[in-house]
């Protein structure tokens, strides 16, 4: 029952009430100040009554939590004011033309997808360029919906820009403009799938790596008339007594009793 809907002859009862109690309480102490003895504390004493009997028992308490609503109309409030300086500031760049129309558009549009690029672009032009792709489906044919070709080209990127192991592949995927070249969805590139094409490549590495050099001299027109291999030692097995070159030496890759 609400406090409000209680009579006026209710609540003056409960303060003479109260009041007659804090009086027989000062009176006994005044005189079992000098005779008092303490006594055992109850046992125990439970009161079970709810917010609304508890208010009124007990007049001196506030009939509303003014404090609690106001405080929640002031943090609504505040977090309308700064929403609104938010919306001018932006509107005041708007104005001006500092925002970009790409901002604007994903602002306004509720659902639109999200690629992260990165250097994505540039490393998928170089790999067709070097028409890796091709070259392991020529070399690992297959029938599945997904060709060798493109896993490892997506095996690639994602080692040249954010390694993972296999299994969180295709969560990365999904986060990349790669869905959308390839038109293939993120969850064809599973693990399984990521682990068939790493055994479909493994005997036919050497031939494809040759391949794919030899594209890369032929595209970029690199001059094969003089080459420079960095060796740093060769081992010698023999008797070299008359060379200038060969000697023992040190070479951190090499075995010290051998020479060099």
């Amino acid at each position: 029952m609400n406090f409000a809907t209680k009579s006026r002859q209710k609540r003056i009862l409960m303060w003479v009430i109260w009041l007659l109690v804090i009086l027989a309480c000062i009176r006994l102490g005044d005189t079992a100040r000098t005779t008092f003895v303490p006594e055992a504390p109850l046992s125990g004493l439970a009161l079970h009554t709810g917010a609304e009997e508890r208010r009124w028992l007990f007049p001196w308490q506030p009939r509303w939590r003014w404090k609690k609503h106001a405080l929640r109309r002031y943090h609504a409030w505040r977090q309308a004011y700064r929403r609104a300086r938010r919306a001018a500031r932006l509107a005041r760049l708007a104005w001006y033309g500092l925002l970009p129309m790409a901002w604007i558009v994903d602002r306004l549009t509720a659902r639109q997808l999200r690629y992260q690029l990165g250097a994505l672009p540039v490393l998928y032009a170089l790999l067709e360029t070097l028409e890796v792709r091709r070259i392991i489906n020529r070399h690992c044919p297959t029938r599945a919906q997904v060709d060798h070709g493109t896993v490892a080209l997506v095996l690639i990127l994602n080692r040249l820009m954010f390694p993972l192991p296999l299994y969180r592949v295709a969560d990365w995927v999904g986060q990349t403009m790669l869905v959308a070249a390839f038109g293939i969805e993120a969850a064809k590139f599973n693990d399984d799938r990521l682990e068939r094409t790493l055994d479909a490549l493994a005997p036919h590495l050497e031939a494809i790596w040759q391949e794919v050099v030899s594209v890369a001299l032929r595209k970029a027109h690199i001059d094969l008339s003089l080459i420079f291999y960095d060796l740093t030692a060769f081992i010698a097995h023999g008797r070299y007594a008359d060379s200038r070159w060969m000697d023992f030496g040190f070479a951190h890759n090499t075995p010290r009793n051998k020479r060099k």
